[in-house]
């Protein structure tokens, strides 16, 4: 595919204007400050009351393309319809009461949108569970939040089988024969027991929750965040404002010839990513979005070309394949407009990579946690290229952002402590663990574990988790600075830095490290490489070679615990 020139050529600036703009008084987007339990919040003025009017967005856009994945495609009209009739099959047939806690255990389908909006819209709680869990793992996200109706795809539903009689199951599963043993019943007989249904009336509160998701389990058993529909909703509106100015700004700039707005979700819709800011976000611009069941690189871009899709939004990892992959030019990728990054840092060599090499896209970035329902901070386009370290501004109109000492003090500016985030997207608390949900709040301040700082402009950078810092002879080292320093290196494909124990200074840097295909590692390069890059002390004293992709938690992010794990028990062996 010949180079196309760059086809959103608006700065950040001018974005952040139209907001502005947007935020006014009368405007759509207009807000204030309000009491929210004692605590001072900004709110929109225009926020639907719940997910289930939200949803109702949708038919201003009822004819337009709204879930696609490989082999179906449903209009937004089409959607809501299956939605609010799945929603009275789930009243009426299977029990589900307001209140109550359904789980869904799918891979990344259509099915999996319509549970949600279905759930949520009769009062219940929606628990999306890790596709990716064993038996075990199941059994504890269930049992912990007493679910009893469960949503599954055939992969899962053997997974979940052995809990039927357990946990006392009623299993409704998708795409699997009539009459299975173990399960309840069928999506597909349900849904044609009620060819039509209208919205539910049952009365939903902003503060009702509705949504129950669970951490990734990185550090003992996963932790159920609990969250209201007020709170799902807050950060849709944020970014919801980001999207239609940018669809505004992009119109303007194609001489008012108006697109319809293609994302393509790579990542699991369990996670507040895919869930909230690619499936819920769509409703308010009118957006498709492109479902994939698992990542393929070949995959992905057969289907820009195949939707012309504008966004792919993806852990780092993802869109660096996209960037490198050798059949690339066999694809027309004009349609693309931005690389989206979250849930990981991005080595800046990576931004820089997809300039020189995607100049017709503009990078972005996200920072946000389960707890604020993925809100935080965003950085895009020329901000992004110039600061490609930082994971961008707080969200100036709904989130207050300081840095705390350990002291529980504020720091000065540029200086390192923990990051709070306030805003009314803030999960409720974690369920059935109070002392957990004290620790993490505090005056509305959610505490994240994380370390970062602002520089004097009031971007965000993080530099490391708090239990995830290699403390060496009394000296911090940040993991994301090393791994950085060494994806310079194009020879290598992944990489994790960690700490291991180490007699004399406490602990030592250790580096696991799978290469690209045919390329071996060769410490003695690699240690050159970062000589002038990073301190001697930071430099790695441990490096082992993966020959297989390094093992991921269900966010996607390298399940760095279980490596630290193996490789202590394998130097004190």
């Amino acid at each position: 595919m010949a180079e196309v020139e760059p086809k959103s050529n608006f700065t950040m600036e001018q974005v952040y204007a139209l907001m502005e703009q947007m935020s006014a008084p009368g405007q759509m987007f207009s807000y204030q400050e309000q009491d929210v339990d004692g605590v001072p919040l900004k709110v929109f003025d225009n926020t639907p009351p719940s997910l289930r009017d939200y949803y109702k967005m949708g038919y201003q856009h009822a004819e337009n393309d709204f879930i696609v994945s490989v082999d179906e495609r449903y209009t937004y009209g089409e959607t809501l319809s299956l939605a609010w009739r799945l929603a009275k099959a789930l009243s009426e047939d299977v029990g589900v009461k307001k209140g109550d806690y359904v789980a869904i255990a799918m891979r990344n389908r259509p099915e999996w949108c319509i549970a949600f909006m279905a759930i949520t819209s009769i009062g219940a709680v929606a628990v999306p569970l890790n596709g990716w869990w064993t038996t075990d793992e199941m059994e504890y996200g269930l049992s912990f939040s007493d679910t009893k109706v469960v949503l599954a795809d055939g992969r899962r539903f053997e997974t979940l089988k052995p809990l039927v009689d357990k946990l006392g199951l009623k299993i409704i599963t998708t795409k699997v024969e009539e009459g299975a043993d173990g399960a309840a019943g069928t999506y597909e007989a349900l849904m044609a027991k009620h060819p039509e249904a209208t919205a539910p009336t049952v009365e939903i509160l902003p503060t009702d929750p509705a949504t129950l998701f669970y951490t990734s389990g990185s550090t003992g058993k996963p932790k159920g965040v609990l969250s209201s529909h007020r709170a799902s909703l807050a950060p849709i509106m944020a970014w919801g404002r980001y999207a239609i100015a940018i669809k505004t700004l992009q119109t303007q700039q194609d001489g008012g010839d108006e697109r319809q707005l293609v994302i393509l979700n790579t990542v699991p819709l369990f996670h507040v990513t895919g869930s909230h800011s690619h499936f819920l976000l769509s409703f308010i611009a009118g957006r498709k979005m492109v479902t994939m069941p698992k990542w393929d690189v070949t995959l992905a871009l057969e289907l820009v070309e195949r939707e012309g899709v504008l966004t792919i939004h993806g852990v780092p990892t993802m869109l660096k394949e996209v960037i490198e992959a050798p059949n690339r030019d066999d694809y027309d990728l004009s349609s693309l407009l931005e690389l989206g990054s979250g849930g990981a840092p991005r080595p800046a060599a990576d931004v820089a990579r997809q300039k020189n090499q995607l100049s017709y896209t503009a990078a972005t970035n996200g920072y946000g946690l389960t707890e604020t329902n993925a809100l935080g901070a965003a950085i895009s386009r020329d901000a992004y290229v110039d600061r490609p370290n930082s994971v961008g501004r707080p969200d100036v109109l709904l989130v207050d952002c300081i840095i705390v000492a350990e002291n529980g003090s504020e720091v000065k500016t540029g200086e390192h402590g923990e990051v709070w985030l306030r805003s009314i997207a803030n999960f409720e608390g974690y369920l059935n663990n109070p002392e957990a949900t004290n620790e993490a709040l505090e005056d509305g301040w959610f505490k994240s574990g994380d370390v970062g700082y602002l520089d004097a402009e009031g971007y965000l950078y993080i530099v490391d988790r708090l239990k995830d810092i290699i403390i060496r002879g009394g000296e911090n080292i940040s993991c994301i600075e090393v791994e950085a320093a060494l994806l310079q290196n194009d020879d290598i494909a992944e990489v994790s830095v960690f700490g291991l124990p180490d007699e004399r200074l406490g602990e030592a840097v250790a580096a696991v490290i799978f290469m690209k295909p045919n390329k071996h590692m060769d410490t003695e390069g690699l240690t050159a490489m970062l000589q002038g890059h990073v301190a001697n002390y930071k430099m790695p004293q441990h490096y082992f070679e993966s020959f297989e992709t390094l093992p991921r938690l269900g966010t996607g992010k390298i399940n760095k615990r279980a490596l630290r794990e193996h490789f202590t028990s394998l130097i004190k062996g």
